[in-house]
């Protein structure tokens, strides 16, 4: 009879480990904080609208298809008002930018985030990289640089600021088609 006991316990044992990896997968990958927000329009419930985040946008759509623009759209009116801001004021936000032609792609983390990639003066090839945040709406619109990255054997390197690279994922290209106009690129 001891024998059996000792057995039965080995099998709760074993149950418990799998129950509480389960749980600990079920966790880590996010699935117990997903919303009804989240998803296809379809599944979306018009009663309860996504909520807002602090500074009362919202918040960034889950990675997938849906609500993405096409590859070669324009960017949104605001975006693109952040775009001729950023090149208006290009060599106050970004250090020795070889005139608004030397900026090359753009990257919007949000509409009011934006990373600027840039060849300096005198170089060939994209080597520069600046975090902008613009506040304000029209005619009040500012930029003001938060980070400036530069191109490193294994990637962008902070030079000045604070990091944000990996805390604002880049999500919209925009690049120059062969008219100068900016048009979406990813």
């Amino acid at each position: 009879m001891p024998f059996r006991r000792h057995h039965r316990n080995k099998n709760f044992l074993t149950v418990l480990v799998l129950a509480l990896a389960l749980a600990a997968l079920w966790w880590g990958f996010g699935f117990s904080r997903r919303t009804p927000q989240e998803g296809p329009a379809e599944f979306r419930d018009p009663d309860n609208p996504p909520l807002r985040d602090e500074r009362g946008e919202p918040p960034e759509p889950a990675p997938g298809n849906f609500g993405e623009t096409k590859q070669g759209a324009s960017p949104t009116a605001f975006q693109y008002a952040v775009l001729e801001g950023v090149e208006k004021n290009a060599a106050g936000l970004l250090p020795d930018v070889s005139g608004k032609e030397g900026i090359v792609r753009v990257w919007f983390a949000s509409e009011r985030e934006v990373y600027i990639e840039y060849r300096r003066s005198g170089q060939t090839t994209v080597d520069r990289m600046a975090f902008i945040v613009a506040s304000g709406d029209g005619a009040n619109l500012a930029s003001t640089r938060q980070a400036l990255y530069g191109l490193s054997n294994s990637g962008w390197e902070l030079l000045d600021g604070s990091e944000v690279l990996f805390s604002k994922p880049q999500r919209d290209l925009y690049e120059r088609d062969a008219s100068g106009n900016w048009t979406k690129g990813n």
